[in-house]
């Protein structure tokens, strides 16, 4: 009796860390982490949803183009995070340089991919390789985050962000100014059905100050 395979369908995009356009098949082992016995890379903040491992694991064996079910995943680090949500969704990826937009451009940008509050299109934005803005803030430098968002508190409106690691830097004594390091759901009434590890919200013009690029793939 054969094993039960997970088929997932990757999309040709282009450049490195890509492949053609194919479905992978991979079984439901996951690499596992002997010191917790939890998964060693992408997953869940439950731990009881595999499907992020698959996901990572299908992808590292397309783009190395490897037949073993244990596919080098490091492979996958440093990669464009735009193009890989489209080799995911098929869909195209668009890419939008901060400094060429206004911040209301960037707020306008995020809202019109969104439906109550909530993104409907994945999105991601990744910070400056380096820069001062970084120290003592928990955003940090070289690193990309998911868009979740948008958010209205008083007169001002904020871009809701996740740190895909699932949680936030340790926050330092001048905490990033415009930031919002608790998401409750009576700011943001999605925020009860997330986890709520890496999650808060940054006020336009601080986003714009501290984000290099925003992505779409649609």
């Amino acid at each position: 009796n054969e094993k039960k395979r997970l088929a997932i369908k990757f999309h040709d995009k282009g450049g490195d860390n890509n492949s053609k356009t194919e479905t992978v098949e991979v079984n439901y082992e996951i690499p596992i982490n002997n010191s917790n016995n939890g998964p060693l890379y992408c997953r869940s903040s439950d731990g009881a949803d595999i499907w992020p491992s698959l996901y990572e694991k299908a992808f590292a064996k397309w783009i190395t183009g490897s037949s073993s079910e244990q596919p080098d995943i490091t492979q996958t680090h440093c990669g464009d995070p735009v193009k890989a949500m489209a080799q995911i969704n098929g869909r195209d990826p668009h890419y939008y340089r901060t400094e060429n937009h206004s911040a209301n451009d960037m707020l306008g940008l995020v809202r019109s991919n969104c439906v109550n509050f909530k993104t409907i299109n994945p999105m991601t934005a990744w910070t400056y390789a380096t820069g001062n803005m970084y120290r003592g803030s928990n955003v940090v430098a070289n690193h990309a985050y998911s868009i979740l968002g948008y958010t209205i508190l008083g007169d001002k409106q904020y871009l809701v962000l996740r740190n895909p690691w699932g949680v936030s830097e340790p926050i330092g004594l001048n905490s990033y100014p415009g930031l919002l390091e608790r998401l409750d759901p009576n700011l943001w009434h999605p925020a009860s059905l997330l986890d709520h590890g890496g999650l808060f919200a940054m006020e336009t013009e601080a986003f714009k100050h501290c984000f290099a690029y925003v992505g779409v793939a649609k």
